[in-house]
Formats: structure tokens, C-alpha cells, sequence
């Protein structure tokens, strides 16, 4: 995969930012919570499940499998939006992902609906198939391993289970590099049910982002196992679960928005091999319990979490950590284990950089949308549609959009000016072709977002240059990114090569740099990321020059190369990280930390009681690299 290229010029004292549509700096300022409605032109390529040939009816209560599974099979690895308008659609049995034929199957398959309170996905009361317990059966099925289900996304609708349906399951998701799950909620009619959202039924999980999605009831309300590939989840809501709210078996889970009501444990953290890094959660007992809220036989991170009506916070009982439980109210930082560092000297507690949520602005009104297609241009030969697309983009349009659904792919060969109206740049989960780049100008909107692009294979990149913030999210890039301006940054399920900053504010959520070398240099600037997944060998992160690094949650796949270069290099700079590793070939990292401090140089390496993941890989709950 072809790098990605950033450069920054100036620094921004991040403190003193506000995040573009309003709030603060400090993870405090309102997020999206999903009840908005998406409704697309309709030029626009989607697969709209109520028109023919499908003519699925989300008012009436004749089954509806059949129809969207066969809008489903008609689209394998087609990046295209699967769309149920407002309605409840009736399901008895799953539906799965397609499978094409020739490996193109169960990946690049979206489903959307309009709304997410106005589509429902319903199973009948008492259905069959869903009525063991001893053999649940899931709603919707999106693939299993190998981990090559890219781009997989179910966005904006409910699940609802029904009634006495003890053997249902929500939904079995996995998608690999890039994809999510967006505002999606899991309802049980009965508050029976197998398990909510099960995330851990096949192996190689991820990376993916789960964002903005609630269970109300089943017995586990999520599940998360196996050892690869890291989960990021933000916003997350568990209720009324009857066995525990959320269970992870081994994998690496960075959770940030956590909130949990119910009568049973609310986290179990089982395997030695799992690392959960848990920030900002709220968690509540309806009525006092003499269970601890959460048990640890793994590696964790707790921050600014409050939890009421249980016995303890952590019931910390891996063997390797300190021992110490947290107890319940109020906790600002707990570790299950001491912290790990070259320099003795160092702080204690990580960095806690202030946060800001991604600014994914509302879709304006479809009035405000305009495509290289109205001015020329055409997605079925191979000819460049620069100049189209640059018409599209002066024409005062609010949302730049390429509709899918021709014989090529739009290409862009020259260079784009976005400026004036333009606020989103969206192909609506399609792929973009060609060697050109988009220039992102200073212009009338407060922000620009760039977004469900899938780029890869392609040279197409992008330069920021402009004060304002700009986002990237949805998008697979095979080119790059350069930075000339001065806004902050936000990368948000995103898999590309390699990033270089060079000062500015830059927030990364499920971020999934793959190059062979280095992965990342923060050169004096300020980077939050939680959410990190990394392949081959090449140091992940370097920080220079009075830069700051955090990362919640990595997950280091040591495979490839043996490891000649230090995972992590800090140099004058600060950085503080919670992450593990995998390495099948036992060619992991031997040097942690390379650190230096005013001309002195100091290395964490190979320790016994660091080596304690699966194949003698690195687990590290918390390493510091920064002065007191």
C-alpha cells in the first residue's frame, strides 16, 4: 500500500481549541447520537431494497428475508449501500453475507438503513431456529476468517430480536482493516436472547469500529475473543443484560464512552491474553449488588470511569498485575499493572491528552448535492473527470458526491480545488480510480469531511491546505495525504501506508497504518489516537521535538521481518501507550522503548514479565516515556 504523507507547519496549543459544530476540547462536547435520517438522490447508485426487483415492504408483515438477502447476493464486494427505507422488515432467518465466487464474497457489503429508530430488522415471536439457547442462531452473519472481509459496515437501524427467541443472536459482524458499525441498536422484546452483538464468534476480528450502537437485554450483551485483530468501540450503551454486559476472551478492545445498566457484572476481561483500555465510562447497579462490576484476568486501563451499586470497580485478578482492585466511585486512572519505562524518572499516569470527537457533520439537504455526472462526466469509460468534478465543486454544492453503479470507476487524474460551499466529499462506499489529488482550500463551510471512499490501488491523494478542520473516515487510501495548512486533523476508521506529522493537533480513532517501515512520526505536534493496528516490522511510532503521543489501545502484529528497529522511539518528546502483540513466527519486537532525554539515551527491552501475550509477545498495560 502506497504511503501516506502528511506535513505540518504550524503548532496549535491544543488545550485552546474548540471542535468545529460546538463543545470543548476536554471529550466533554455532545457526539452524534444516531437519530438523524440518510436519504440519498436518487442517481445515486444505491440499492434501495423497496424497489423492484427486490420490492421488500417494511409496512406490512409478509416476510422480508428473501428480498434483502437477494439484494444482498446480487452485490458481492460490489462497495455498494444495501438501503432499507423507514419501515419494520420481518426476518426468519439470517441473512448473509454474499458469497460472488473466485474469493470476491462476504466483504465490501454495507447495509443502511434510513433511519436508526425508524428501520427495524424484526424477528417473530417464537420463531424457528431461534429457539435453543444451546444453538444460537444470529440475525445477520456478515463472514468469518481469513481476515479479508474489508469494508464490511451495518449503519443506522434496530435489530430486534422479538419474543421467546432464547437462541437469538443480534448480529455475528467482523470486518477487517477498515469497516463499522454506526448507530445501531439491539433489542430484545423479552430480554431473552443469546448475545446482542458477537463480535468474537470467528477468529481474525478486525480492526474494526463500533460506534454509537446500544443493547438492551439478551444474556451477554457483547462479546469480544480471540487474540486478533483489535476492536475500537466509542459510545457503546449495555441494559438489562442477564448474564454480563460485555465479555471479552483474549482480544484487544480501546473503549471510549462506555455506559452499562443492569443487575449483572458489567465487564469481564477473562483471558490472560486480552487488553481492554476503558475511558469515560458510566457504570450502574439498578439496585446494590455483592458482585464486583468488573473482573480482570488480563491487562487494563481504567479512566475517568465512575461506577456505583457494586462491590468493587475491578476485581483485578490477573497474575501478573499488582493485585490491587480499584474500588467503586469515582477513578480517575487505575492500572492493573505498574508501568513499564527506560528512564526511572518518569511520570506515573498517562499522558491524558484532551479529546475531541470527530466532527462528522449532518448530510445537508439533497437540494445542496451535485456530482461530476451533472457536468459532464461518466463513471462507464476511462477518460478523466477532473474538469467535471471541479465544476461540481464550484457550483455551489454543499456535498461533492459520486453515484455508484457504472461499468468503471470515476476518475480523477488532475488536481481538484475544494473550496466555496463544499463541506463533504462522499462516494457513498464506492472506489475512486486514477493518479490526481484533491486540494482542500480554505472556503465558506467550517469544516470538510472526506468520507466511504475506498481508494485502494489507487494514487489519488489529498492535500490540506487550509485553517480549517478536516476529517477522513470510511476510507481505504492506496495514495496519500500532505498537510499545508493549519487545522486540526481526525482520522477515523481509516487504513492506509504510512503518516509523517510535522506539529498541529491530530485525533485517530481505529486507525491502521500498514507500511513496512516506520509506521508514524508525530514531529512537535500533539496526537491522540485509541485504536491502533499495525502489521510487519518498521518502529510504530516516533515521537520528536516536543511532541506528545498517546495511544489507547494497540495492537502490534509483529509478523513479516524480523524486528531490527525499536517499536516505539521517543526523542525529547513525551509519549504513553497501552498495547499488545501478536507474533505467530515469534519475530516480535525485543526493543519496547528507545528513549531520549537530553542526549541520553535509554532502551526498555526483553523482560520476562513483559512477554506474557500469546508466543512470548510484548503485553504492556501501560509504558511511559515522559519526565515527571
Amino acid at each position: 500500500m502506497s504511503s501516506l504523507l502528511i506535513r505540518r507547519w504550524s503548532v496549535m496549543a491544543v488545550l485552546g481549541c474548540t471542535a468545529w459544530m460546538g463543545g470543548t476540547s476536554l471529550g466533554a462536547e455532545p457526539f452524534d447520537p444516531g437519530e438523524g435520517e440518510f436519504v440519498f438522490p436518487a442517481d445515486a447508485g444505491v440499492i434501495d431494497v423497496s424497489k423492484p426487483p427486490y420490492n421488500a415492504n417494511g409496512a406490512d408483515d409478509v416476510d422480508d428475508t428473501a428480498a434483502i438477502q437477494k439484494a444482498i447476493d446480487d452485490h458481492p464486494n460490489g462497495n455498494r449501500v444495501i438501503y432499507l427505507p423507514d419501515g419494520t422488515y420481518t426476518i426468519t432467518d439470517t441473512l448473509r453475507w454474499g458469497t460472488g465466487g473466485g474469493g470476491r464474497g462476504e466483504k465490501r457489503t454495507i447495509l443502511q438503513g434510513q433511519s436508526r429508530k425508524g428501520v427495524i430488522l424484526r424477528l417473530p415471536d417464537a420463531a424457528p431456529g431461534f429457539d435453543d439457547a444451546a444453538k444460537p442462531k444470529s440475525m445477520i452473519w456478515t463472514g468469518q476468517k481469513p481476515a479479508q472481509r474489508f469494508r464490511n459496515s451495518i449503519r443506522n437501524l434496530t435489530v430486534n430480536s422479538g419474543r421467546n427467541n432464547p437462541g437469538a443472536i443480534g448480529a455475528q459482524y467482523i470486518a477487517n482493516n477498515q469497516g463499522s458499525m454506526r448507530d445501531v441498536s439491539f433489542v430484545s422484546g423479552d430480554g431473552a436472547g443469546a448475545i446482542g452483538l458477537d463480535l468474537g464468534y470467528t477468529d481474525e476480528q478486525g480492526p474494526v469500529l463500533i460506534k454509537n450502537v446500544s443493547v438492551d437485554g439478551f444474556d451477554v450483551g457483547i462479546s469480544t475473543r480471540t487474540v486478533v485483530a483489535s476492536i475500537t468501540m466509542e459510545h457503546v450503551t449495555l441494559r438489562n443484560q442477564r448474564v454480563v454486559g460485555w465479555r471479552n476472551d483474549g482480544q484487544i478492545v480501546s473503549v471510549r464512552g462506555f455506559t452499562f445498566v443492569g443487575v449483572v457484572p458489567a465487564i469481564e476481561n477473562l483471558s490472560v491474553n486480552g487488553l481492554v483500555t476503558l475511558i469515560d465510562a458510566d457504570i450502574n447497579a439498578k439496585t446494590p449488588q455483592k458482585t464486583p462490576a468488573i473482573t480482570n484476568g488480563g491487562a487494563m486501563l481504567l479512566r475517568n470511569a465512575n461506577v456505583t451499586g457494586f462491590t468493587v470497580a475491578v476485581e483485578n485478578t490477573t497474575k501478573q498485575g499488582t493485585g490491587e482492585k480499584c474500588p467503586i466511585g469515582k477513578t480517575t486512572e487505575w492500572v492493573s499493572h505498574a508501568p513499564y519505562q527506560a528512564f526511572q524518572a518518569s511520570r506515573t499516569t498517562g499522558l491524558n491528552l484532551p479529546v475531541k470527537e470527530t466532527p462528522l457533520a449532518p448530510y445537508p439537504p439533497l437540494d445542496t448535492w451535485a456530482g461530476p455526472h451533472q457536468f459532464g462526466g461518466s463513471s462507464d469509460d476511462d477518460l478523466d473527470d477532473t474538469d467535471a468534478v471541479q465544476k461540481a465543486v464550484d457550483s455551489g454544492a454543499r456535498v461533492l458526491y459520486f453515484p455508484q453503479g457504472g461499468k468503471k470507476a470515476w476518475r480523477i487524474d488532475g488536481e481538484v480545488m475544494v473550496r466555496g460551499r463544499v463541506a463533504r466529499i462522499t462516494c457513498l462506499e464506492g472506489r475512486l480510480a486514477g493518479a490526481g489529488r484533491f486540494r482542500i482550500l480554505d472556503g465558506d463551510a467550517p469544516g470538510v469531511v472526506i468520507d466511504r471512499i475506498d481508494l485502494i490501488y489507487q494514487k489519488i491523494g489529498f492535500v490540506h491546505a487550509t485553517k480549517r478542520p478536516v476529517t477522513f473516515s470510511g476510507i481505504t487510501f492506496g495514495g496519500g495525504v500532505s498537510d499545508e495548512g493549519t487545522g486540526d486533523l481526525f482520522f477515523e476508521d481509516v487504513c492506509l501506508g504510512q503518516i509523517e506529522l510535522k506539529g498541529g493537533n491530530v485525533w485517530m480513532r481505529q486507525f491502521n497504518p500498514e507500511a513496512k517501515q516506520r509506521k508514524i512520526l508525530n514531529e512537535g505536534g500533539t496526537l491522540w489516537i485509541m485504536g491502533l493496528k499495525t502489521e510487519q516490522a518498521g518502529t510504530v511510532v516516533e515521537t520528536t521535538d516536543g511532541g506528545m503521543t498517546e495511544i489507547l489501545g494497540g495492537f502490534i502484529y509483529a509478523q513479516g521481518a524480523e524486528k531490527t528497529t525499536p517499536m516505539f522511539v521517543v526523542k525529547n518528546a513525551q509519549m504513553t501507550a497501552t498495547v499488545g502483540e501478536t507474533s505467530w513466527n515469534k519475530r516480535n519486537f525485543k526493543t519496547i522503548l528507545e528513549e531520549t532525554r537530553s542526549g541520553q539515551t535509554k532502551d526498555f527491552q526483553y523482560t520476562k514479565d513483559v512477554y506474557w501475550r500469546n508466543n512470548n509477545a510484548a503485553m504492556i498495560p501501560l509504558l511511559i516515556a515522559a519526565p515527571k
